[in-house]
């Protein structure tokens, strides 16, 4: 099972995983996530209409918006984690590691919460500057 490869410490219940196998009734589940995988790996295009988001995106431009990236500690898919991609969030950008697998948002809730919650409040500091400064 992916999850206990993906998120080795995480103990997930019986329950947890029952909430999440909903999904693959979905009749075009696995054609989507067979799809996914081979357009991540090259073997496939995605869909053209996107492409040309792709195209900036292989650009790796900046990030000008507020942003937190969290990495799990014990993630096998990115070793290291991705801290090298700093120098890309040229706007307010914090950098976390939590103690968690690849399914940050069910493996750390609390810490992912707190992730958009420190944007929202980043964000928020923003548009009463900008308000404050509007009325100078």
């Amino acid at each position: 099972m992916l999850w206990t490869e993906w998120s080795p410490s995480w103990k997930f219940d019986e329950a947890t995983f029952a909430q999440s196998a909903i999904a693959f009734e979905n009749p075009d589940f696995v054609e989507v996530v067979i799809h996914c995988y081979r357009n991540v790996f090259g073997l496939e295009a995605g869909d053209p209409a996107l492409q040309p988001f792709e195209d900036r995106l292989a650009l790796k431009p900046t990030v000008k918006v507020p942003t937190v990236t969290i990495d799990g500690a014990t993630d096998p898919l990115k070793p290291g984690g991705t801290a090298e991609h700093a120098s890309l969030f040229v706007g307010l950008h914090e950098h976390r590691v939590v103690d968690a697998g690849h399914n940050l948002p069910q493996q750390a809730p609390q810490a992912f919460a707190d992730a958009v919650l420190k944007v929202r409040d980043w964000f928020l500091l923003e548009c009463q500057t900008d308000s404050e400064l509007a009325q100078r």
